[in-house]
């Protein structure tokens, strides 16, 4: 039985701000990919809206992606593979990360791992006699020029840019998401969207 962690942000469960409503589980790209996959995994989900990579939002700590990753790993390890679906919202100007501060984040969740496998007791509590491997799903490619607007800027998309070029060399399975179909809020994926990517990561699990 393969077991998987998903660990990102409001586009891993499907919200759409225009409506302010959810797209059914099942239609999800989680829920798709659990179901085509079968019965032969296991998958646990976990977004929160506005989650960061990194831990810059003073404000509402609870969205630093560091703070509840490993809470959350220990919960319900061992897990065969981790997609770690964070970076969209650290582009938000206001946070005043670059690409390689954003790059060096998203690698903090692998290396925090691979910490913890050093240690004897928490690998034979933790793992299943080997590290999980990772993959990793870039940010969106926002359209600031729609709603997106209020939280994100051309500069967004400059660092993004920035951000998969380093990121392709560095972080294992880096998985660039261009061209994936949006909702009119210009952030969230639309059902479209999500079928888009459970697609991709389909053949990339198997």
């Amino acid at each position: 039985m393969k077991r998987i962690l998903i660990y990102g942000d409001s586009n891993v469960n499907g919200r759409n701000f225009i409506t302010a409503t959810t797209i059914p589980e099942d239609k999800q790209w989680p829920g798709i990919l659990k179901t085509e996959l079968g019965s032969g995994y296991v998958v646990y989900k976990n977004g929160l809206a506005g989650r960061l990579a990194g831990e810059c939002d003073v404000a509402y700590k609870e969205r630093n992606g560091r703070n509840e990753f490993l809470k959350i790993f220990k919960e319900h390890a061992p897990f065969d593979i981790i997609i770690i679906a964070l970076g969209t919202n650290d582009l938000q100007p206001k946070y005043h990360r670059n690409a390689l501060d954003i790059c060096e984040d998203l690698y903090w969740y692998k290396e925090i791992l691979y910490k913890m496998y050093e240690n004897k007791t928490l690998k034979d509590r933790y793992f299943n006699d080997k590290l999980p491997e990772f993959i990793y799903l870039s940010p969106i490619k926002v359209d600031y020029q729609n709603r997106a607007r209020r939280m994100f800027n051309h500069t967004s998309n400059d660092t993004r840019e920035q951000l998969n070029e380093i990121a392709i060399d560095n972080l294992e399975n880096y998985q660039i998401l261009d061209d994936v179909q949006l909702f009119l809020d210009g952030i969230h994926l639309s059902s479209a969207g999500h079928n888009e990517v459970a697609k991709k990561l389909l053949k990339i699990v198997k």
